[in-house]
């Protein structure tokens, strides 16, 4: 998403910062801007906890369907089209990018947990 410029900024601080910055983050960085001007800065950290656990339980919920489509024969096509139809937008694209791979087979998604696994394997925590 942030190589694409998708990004959603929240921004926080007092309204003259938040306003020097919006130049650089809506069409730039980002392709939204949610604005906690002159709230607790608090506030915008926990919506990007809160947003990014929707976004984490949307991913889940979609790759348990995927599997179960894939494992009962349904086919991830057809589940895909499913979503297409009831769940347009960032669905989709989710959906997209775990039919194509994305999550096991980018090199630094790969890379962090063969370093992880290797951790807990070298020094186990029981």
């Amino acid at each position: 998403m942030a190589e694409n410029g998708q990004l959603v900024c929240v921004l926080a601080g007092p309204a003259a910062s938040v306003d020097q910055v919006k130049n650089y983050t809506k069409g730039v960085m980002g392709r939204a801007n949610i604005d906690f001007s002159d709230q607790p800065h608090g506030k915008a950290t926990l919506m990007k906890v809160i947003g990014n656990t929707v976004i984490l339980n949307m991913i889940e919920t979609l790759s348990e369907g995927h599997t179960v489509a894939e494992k009962s024969g349904q086919g991830n096509e057809n589940l895909h089209a499913f979503v297409e139809i009831m769940f347009p937008g960032p669905y989709v694209a989710y959906s997209k990018r775990l039919m194509g791979g994305d999550y096991y087979k980018r090199a630094e998604v790969r890379d962090s947990a063969h370093v992880g696994l290797g951790f807990l394997m070298a020094d186990p925590p029981f």
